[in-house]
């Protein structure tokens, strides 16, 4: 959402410069050991499941480098967008409603 309203005020401001969201996926990286004993039971599926912190970054990367990107929403691509090659994706109606996003950036000011 916040990533819509900045897209609009950098178009309406006359910018070229665009925003561009970027899911970074989920990754298994030694930060999941400051998470409660319980989750970390999980850790044992994390090749299976989760990406490695290399593969977790590709999103971020992709964001920032890729040639084709104007103004998109980056995740990866498989895995209920937690795992895989990142690709540009949807959002939902509710990201996208310009009226919450003035509210918010309001907020944030």
């Amino acid at each position: 959402m916040f990533a819509y309203e900045l897209n609009r005020r950098l178009a309406k401001a006359g910018y070229t410069t665009f925003s561009v969201a970027a899911h970074p996926d989920v990754a298994a990286t030694n930060l999941t050991q400051h998470l409660p004993a319980f989750l970390n039971l999980f850790r044992t599926t994390d090749g299976l499941v989760l990406n490695n912190a290399s593969h977790g970054a590709l999103p971020t990367s992709y964001a920032a480098l890729g040639d084709d990107i104007r103004a998109a929403i980056i995740a990866a691509k498989r895995k209920r967008q937690m795992r895989g090659a990142p690709i540009k994706v949807g959002s939902n109606r509710a990201s996208r409603d310009e009226t919450a996003a003035t509210k918010l950036w309001a907020m944030s000011e």
